[in-house]
């Protein structure tokens, strides 16, 4: 895990965790591990592929939107 990563992840997860509320942030989010970050894409683990499926599915848009608000740019 890169610490740019991690920074980056914790920082998005920090304004989701605002919009997702905290039983589904605890549930879904917090087991994600950062592993890489590369221009404007951000790859996070998840602990298996059902979670990264239903993350994908439920959570896509709104970490999307919340990058640009924690970060100050898209990601």
């Amino acid at each position: 895990m890169s610490q740019d990563a991690k920074d980056l992840w914790d920082r998005i997860i920090q304004v989701a965790r605002r919009e997702l509320g905290e039983q589904t942030f605890r549930t879904w989010l917090e087991p994600c591990i950062p592993i890489s970050v590369s221009r404007d894409v951000l790859i996070v683990a998840a602990p298996d592929q059902f979670a990264a499926d239903w993350i994908e599915n439920k959570f896509a848009d709104t970490l999307t939107g919340c990058a640009p608000i924690a970060l100050g740019q898209p990601c």
